[in-house]
């Protein structure tokens, strides 16, 4: 029987600026398709590469659940009712003291400056099971933004600072390592 399991894809690049030192930016690109059971992939990709950016393992899982998150939300609610689902874009990359993850969908929008973070615990204590997607996601990473973009895609940007105990490692610094 064939494997119809569509595969993530995924692409790296590192740009370096010539202005100043320290100004690279490393990137990848991970298209995925838009199915729920391709979240377990997206987790390991994105754990790796978070690591790989120079995050402690805690900041890692953090920026790992709250993109797992997003891609439920993607599933669930932009992509819900589609017969076809188009796959997603999720683009990780380190700069200027950050790591930054877009997660772009060809789905339905969604408004983020509407919602509305339920009140913890009565939400539980109410009989409420869901509902704490976008406030789990808020907890993980330092900024949220939500852009609606002139091709009709959707943009959840999710920026994790990064502190001196959990310093990016950019191209410029793995380019002098191997010069000593």
């Amino acid at each position: 029987m064939p494997d119809r399991r569509k595969p993530c894809k995924v692409r790296h690049s590192i740009r370096n600026s010539n202005v100043t030192k320290g100004a690279a930016k490393t990137h990848y690109e991970l298209f995925m398709p838009g199915e729920a059971k391709s979240l377990a992939s997206v987790r390991w990709i994105i754990g790796n590469l978070a690591e790989k950016l120079g995050l402690t393992e805690e900041a890692a899982n953090q920026v790992t659940l709250a993109v797992d998150e997003a891609c439920s939300n993607v599933f669930e609610h932009s992509y819900g009712k589609l017969v076809t689902k188009p796959p997603v874009h999720i683009e990780i990359s380190a700069e200027n003291g950050q790591i930054i993850v877009d997660i772009t969908d060809q789905g339905k929008g969604f408004d983020l400056e509407s919602h509305r973070t339920p009140k913890f615990p009565d939400h539980w204590q109410q009989g409420h099971e869901r509902g704490a997607g976008i406030y789990l996601i808020k907890q993980c990473v330092d900024e949220l933004q939500y852009d609606h973009l002139p091709d009709n895609r959707n943009r959840l940007r999710l920026i994790k600072k990064v502190t001196p105990q959990m310093r990016v490692q950019t191209a410029a610094d793995t380019a002098d390592s191997h010069e000593e």
